[in-house]
């Protein structure tokens, strides 16, 4: 279209005439432009190394490396020690990682066997005096002596504990123990419960055997007697027992063991079968086989992993009724052995046949030193099963492979 307008010169002018739909959009403004990073120039990736495959075994060495306890910062709670498990692949649902806490279980276990050597050491050491020195046997023949002190008003009943005393007894003792740990997932605890019930028993046929008694012409029964087999069934009984039990009941079991095995060695004094040397010398024998089925479980025997959790519940020391249990135990073991001391220096002072008071004094002495020593043995037992029990451990998945091994 031209159109004509006036102007200079009356120019004709052709102009295009602009509508809206001929008139250009506005351009769009720029976008800012993207602020420099901060950080230096990036650099470029490094190469990725190619897997090799690796051993199950190198595997099970990186998972545990990189599971090491660090150091927590102050005021946070310190971190636990990990074990870890491998299946052979690096799948996050096979590899799992077990906490654990930790548990003093060598010192546990040193501990015990201490008292094992302590115990069996005493074992020959009451065989020495009381059996193979002319003073040890007087000692021992006078107390044995004044038993018939009282014998018949109280054979009757020394007669009903001993008669339950039998090889059928003993077969179904071990039976339960075993069954009871075996129902509670221990199968070493139950391997331990035979072994150290036919153990001792057969240690106790042996050494009756073969120890020899001199002959220093003191009054009494000729043959050796030590240790006592009845006392020896007793003892055995109650320590596979109180291997058996879940922790919360081995106070009380230990309680209860240690009445029954006084009572037993006492009742054969009583009836006159047995020396107070004899009595002690099967409680000590009995204690020993114990202690060191304790030491071999603490090490990270069959049934008992090495590194079991620390403190905490479930164990003995934290059952109910253990500090009772303990304090009337120290109880029974100072105030025995103080009365047996006592009588030991009156019967070796005393010249030629004891009066009625002074043969009183030398058996309520030699009973309350067998009582001593049984409540002794019961006092160590608490001391090493004090040391809590394992308990199930948590699994916790982790997420990825482990970290490469270099060759």
């Amino acid at each position: 279209m031209v159109w004509w307008r006036p102007g200079r010169n009356h120019e004709l002018e052709a102009r295009p005439r602009a509508s809206h739909v001929d008139r250009p959009e506005p351009p769009e403004p720029p976008e800012p432009p993207e602020p420099p990073e901060l950080s230096g120039p990036s650099e470029p990736p490094a190469p990725s190394e190619p897997s090799e495959p690796r051993h199950p075994a190198l595997e099970r060495a990186a998972a545990q490396i990189t599971a090491l306890p660090r150091a927590a910062p102050p005021g946070a709670a310190p971190v636990r020690p990990v074990t870890s498990t491998w299946s052979g692949d690096s799948s996050a649902a096979s590899r799992t990682v077990e906490g654990v806490t930790p548990r003093p279980a060598p010192r546990t276990a040193a501990r015990a066997l201490a008292l094992a050597v302590l115990c069996a050491a005493g074992v020959m050491v009451t065989w020495w005096f009381f059996v193979t020195t002319p003073v040890g046997q007087t000692l021992d023949s006078r107390s044995y002596d004044a038993s018939v002190l009282g014998r018949a008003e109280l054979a009757g009943h020394a007669r009903t504990v001993l008669d339950v005393v039998s090889v059928p007894f003993l077969a179904l003792a071990a039976a339960v123990a075993a069954g009871v740990a075996l129902a509670r997932g221990r199968w070493g605890t139950a391997v331990a419960v035979v072994a150290l019930i036919g153990g001792v028993n057969l240690a106790t046929q042996l050494l009756k055997e073969h120890l020899d008694r001199p002959d220093f012409g003191i009054a009494g029964p000729a043959a050796n007697s030590l240790p006592s087999g009845h006392t020896t069934v007793a003892a055995s009984v109650a320590a596979v027992a109180v291997l058996a039990v879940p922790p919360r009941a081995r106070p009380l079991t230990i309680l209860l063991g240690a009445g029954y095995t006084a009572a037993t060695g006492v009742a054969t004094m009583v009836g006159g079968w047995h020396r107070a040397s004899d009595v002690v010398a099967a409680v000590l024998l009995v204690a020993a086989g114990t202690f060191l089925a304790l030491a071999l479980l603490a090490r990270g025997g069959p049934g008992r992993p090495a590194a079991p959790p620390g403190p905490g519940t479930g164990a003995a020391g934290g059952a109910p009724g253990h500090g009772m249990v303990r304090g009337l135990l120290a109880l029974v073991t100072v105030g025995g052995a103080g009365v047996a001391v006592l009588a030991l220096v009156v019967t070796a002072a005393a010249d030629g046949d004891l009066g009625r008071s002074q043969a009183l004094l030398a058996y309520g002495g030699a009973v309350a030193g067998a009582v001593a020593v049984t409540a002794a043995v019961g006092l160590g037992l608490l001391a090493v099963l004090a040391t809590p029990s394992p308990r199930p451990t948590r699994r916790v998945p982790v997420p990825g492979p482990a970290a490469p091994v270099r060759r």
